[in-house]
Formats: C-alpha cells, sequence, structure tokens
C-alpha cells in the first residue's frame, strides 16, 4: 500500500516505472521513492503505537540514507545499472 502513492504520483510527469527524471519534481520523487512506505507503516502501526513525527522523519532519514548506500554500493559492484 505504501508504494500505491509513490507510483501514482511517478506517473503523472510520465515517468516509467524503474527510471527517473532529472528535475526538481523527479529528485523530491526519487527521495520519496527510497522510504515511501514509512507513512505507510505509520498509520498502520498508528492503533498499537503512535511514532512522533520526529521519530517517523528519523525513520524516514534513516531508510533514505540506508537505501542510498546500498544502491551505490549495487552500482559500484555491477548488481545495479542506474
Amino acid at each position: 500500500m505504501g508504494e500505491l502513492s509513490n507510483s501514482f504520483l511517478k506517473r503523472q510527469p510520465d515517468i516509467q516505472p524503474g527510471a527517473s527524471h532529472h528535475s526538481p519534481l523527479g529528485v523530491a520523487l526519487a527521495i520519496f521513492d527510497q522510504a515511501d512506505f514509512v507513512p505507510a507503516v505509520w498509520l498502520t502501526l498508528a492503533p498499537l503505537w503512535l511514532m512522533t513525527p520526529a521519530q517517523s522523519i528519523a525513520a524516514f532519514a534513516v531508510r533514505v540514507s540506508v537505501h542510498f548506500a546500498i544502491n551505490v554500493i549495487g552500482y559500484g559492484i555491477g548488481a545495479r545499472k542506474t
């Protein structure tokens, strides 16, 4: 479910699956794409545990950072092409 909003937003400017767009909107969507499930998890867990906005931002930032590092490593070892 967390992926649906980002996928929808990427299709509006006609960004294809797996592709990126080198514009301010494209960069923002690429960053959001790295951790777009965090808001969905926040809402899903709300009945059991309510994350503070600061915790949600921290989770988003950590997820984006780790995902970016893994992408760079993957590109460096040839497992990714972009």
